[in-house]
């Protein structure tokens, strides 16, 4: 998982892990979330991103923050993204038997080579990179206090990485240290 982290400077900071902070994940567009990382990344639709919001809500709670008694005035709201995108396209199916034949006549007799290839394997799927960004804000002010982005890269349709697990894994990688990390800014992972 790479890991990169920026904490506001100043006081502000200091309101991280504590408090009511609601959760929101709606897919930014250029006008409404200037900032965001864009390029050839696809946000995911509304119904996929369950997982990587009950993932970050799960590690809010772990850092100390209160996400069930939301205050709609004050508080903080951390802003969710998910994107993902193709790192390398799926291997194309092949023939799992090829072979070469060979024929040679000369003056001193003749030969006949044959060679036969058999490749069991199965063609690899898409790499997919899965990327998880977050800012947290102060609602009243609107002032930044958090940012960070996580991302891994998996097999599209891999059953040891179901969206379940790589949200686990990004909103932990992300949010470590959420409550108690000393204050600074700087990329981590």
């Amino acid at each position: 998982v790479d890991v990169g982290r920026f904490v506001a400077e100043g006081d502000a900071a200091q309101l991280l892990g504590q408090g009511p902070v609601t959760v929101s994940s709606q897919v930014p567009t250029a006008k409404s979330q200037p900032g965001w990382s864009s390029g050839a990344l696809d946000d995911l639709p509304q119904a996929a991103r369950a997982p990587f919001e009950a993932a970050v809500v799960d590690r809010l709670v772990a850092a100390g923050y209160d996400t069930r008694n939301a205050n709609p005035e004050g508080g903080q709201v951390a802003e969710l993204r998910v994107t993902r995108e193709v790192l390398a396209p799926a291997e194309e199916k092949r023939k799992p038997v090829s072979g070469a034949a060979a024929m040679e006549v000369g003056t001193r007799g003749s030969g006949y080579g044959l060679a036969l290839n058999v490749d069991m394997s199965k063609p690899r799927a898409a790499l997919l990179s899965t990327r998880l960004e977050a800012r947290i804000r102060d609602k009243a002010s609107g002032k930044l206090l958090w940012e960070g982005r996580a991302a891994i890269a998996t097999r599209q349709g891999d059953d040891d990485w179901t969206d379940g697990k790589i949200a686990g894994r990004l909103a932990a990688a992300l949010l470590d240290g959420m409550g108690s990390a000393p204050r600074g800014s700087g990329p981590t992972g």
